[in-house]
């Protein structure tokens, strides 16, 4: 009964052990609050997370997945009303909605191809992400970080997606809400600057360089950092990171300092 028990102690150590980034970061997925058990490791290439397609999609409840070897490593998703496309070692995708769209919908290139490791397909952040903002309804909680703190951050996470996703629909009333007030103070005194008319509006971001996702990075004193990859129409790309601290109040996480970099390549 002990070599049992201890067996299944150690099992389930196997099972939470930590995917490590070469930082020493853990790699972590998150359905809302419910993080992912990986089987097959995530792994960091060319600044790249990547994640093992299938077992990605599974989890987030989405089983219409279709490898094609003899159409060249051709991979389709059918998820809701999009069917999504990529092939392996090409950076061209597609997604399509029958329901919206009489045409294929136009994506800029993935930074990233997909890849495959030991007969399995690992795609990369970015093509989660542009399936996320494809449909609000797919992957609608999904949050991937690289995360150096030893405690549970999972209200620092979700803090920093409200914080980025706003970006992407620039829109800033979401981040207004997870301000404290002195930082709501410093946003209506600059969004006033910019209007230059007295008045000031929620609306945040610029039309080009635009996001097409993110990267979240949660170090041990659980600041984040924010890497926005933006791309334009001529297909160059841009990096902007951003720097979070936060407080908590009333049992709320919320943003008490936000500062950003720009990276141009």
């Amino acid at each position: 009964m002990l070599k049992q028990c201890a067996a299944v102690l150690m099992l389930c150590a196997l099972m939470y052990t930590p995917v490590l980034a070469e930082d020493g970061s853990k790699i972590e997925v998150y359905d809302y609050t419910q993080r992912m058990t990986f089987i097959n490791a995530p792994f960091i290439q060319n600044g790249e997370i990547y994640l093992p397609l299938r077992e990605t999609l599974n989890f987030f409840g989405l089983e219409d997945i279709r490898y094609s070897p003899e159409n060249g490593g051709a991979v389709s998703i059918h998820a809701g009303e999009f069917f999504y496309s990529l092939t392996i070692g090409s950076k061209e995708i597609s997604i399509v909605s029958p329901v919206q769209y009489s045409l294929q919908k136009t994506q800029p290139n993935l930074r990233n191809a997909p890849i495959i490791i030991n007969n399995l397909t690992y795609a990369p952040n970015e093509f989660f992400a542009k399936m996320r903002f494809s449909s609000r309804a797919l992957l609608k909680d999904f949050a991937v970080c690289t995360n150096l703190c030893a405690e549970s951050a999972i209200d620092e996470i979700f803090a920093v997606r409200i914080w980025a996703d706003a970006l992407y629909y620039r829109d800033g009333r979401p981040r207004y809400d997870i301000m404290t007030e002195t930082l709501k103070s410093a946003f209506i005194a600059e969004q006033r600057r910019k209007a230059n008319n007295g008045e000031w509006y929620y609306n945040i971001g610029v039309s080009s360089p635009y996001l097409i996702y993110y990267d979240i990075r949660i170090d041990a004193d659980k600041t984040a950092e924010i890497t926005y990859h933006l791309s334009d129409s001529g297909g160059g790309w841009y990096d902007l990171s951003e720097n979070l601290a936060f407080e908590k109040s009333g049992g709320s996480t919320l943003v008490s300092a936000a500062e950003e970099s720009h990276v141009v390549y």
